[in-house]
């Protein structure tokens, strides 16, 4: 059995920020974060519908928030994502609305090209 260890990983500006409830999926070369509960000032909690992605291959290693154009999910924390085959779509399924509903639908994130 080989050894392995943890590395930090230091990404620099703006970041996702302190949060619980979200996914984290990888989608070659980015790691992506959606959702979940983040700090919104005076230490009060909100959930979110923020996707982030932060290039691995990069050297210089920053978060950069996704504009989302068109229909946005509503807002989730404890639900479920995946990177679905060689599409490297994400899905998200389910999770808690802010209301406390249990969500039973399932959103696919589509990257569209610029230009």
């Amino acid at each position: 059995m080989t050894s392995e260890k943890y590395e930090i990983i230091e990404a620099y500006c703006e970041s996702p920020g302190r949060r619980y409830g979200h996914t984290l999926v990888f989608k070659k070369p980015y790691i992506l974060v959606y959702g979940g509960n983040i700090e919104s000032g005076e230490h009060k909690i909100k959930h979110c519908s923020h996707v982030w992605a932060l290039n691995l291959e990069k050297s210089y290693k920053k978060w950069d928030r996704i504009e989302i154009v068109g229909e946005i999910p509503p807002l989730r924390m404890h639900h479920a994502a995946m990177v679905r085959g060689s599409s490297a779509k994400m899905a998200v399924f389910g999770g808690k609305a802010e209301n406390g509903v249990l969500l039973n639908d399932m959103w696919e994130f589509i990257e569209e090209e610029d230009g």
